[in-house]
């Protein structure tokens, strides 16, 4: 790990993966590869999940998160009920961040955020966002998305 050689931690031989998984319960951005390479997909559905809860910094890094985390979720071995409710919470979650990736490309431009880069926003700032008088293109969709946020002001944890 101090080495940056990842990719050869994560190459251990089979007899060696109780280790690794010791070791990678430290690192989890990396204890889910491992998790994934060794086909526990419950497991490598929880971290990921964990992850794409913890992260509040980058829009990005946390669709990216939930989308991997829906993969293992659908691989795994949930029952079917089970599996159900914990793609509905990764769902409910893809949802909120549709808002911000529906942003209007020239509000985008005018406040400087790179749909690559832009940090996650909180409902309240995605409402600001929709019905400032920066976004000069704003109709009834952008009200109504505006509107649809309330219900994220208490829920999403930003």
């Amino acid at each position: 790990m101090e080495k940056g050689k990842r990719g050869k931690l994560l190459s251990q031989p089979i007899a060696q993966h109780q280790q690794l998984s010791s070791f990678l319960q430290a690192h989890e951005h990396l204890s889910w590869l491992h998790e994934v390479n060794i086909q526990d997909f419950e497991k490598a559905h929880r971290t990921l999940y964990g992850l794409a809860n913890m992260e509040t910094r980058y829009f990005a890094k946390k669709k990216t998160l939930l989308a991997l985390s829906k993969l293992t979720a659908l691989t795994s071995d949930y029952p079917e009920i089970v599996m159900q409710r914990k793609l509905d919470d990764v769902l409910e979650q893809e949802r909120f961040l549709l808002h911000q990736e529906t942003l209007p490309k020239q509000l985008l431009e005018e406040k400087h955020l790179n749909p690559d880069t832009m940090p996650l926003l909180s409902a309240v700032n995605l409402i600001n966002l929709y019905i400032a008088d920066e976004n000069r293109t704003a109709n009834e969709y952008d009200f109504k998305k505006a509107l649809d946020l309330l219900e994220y002001i208490d829920k999403v944890p930003l």
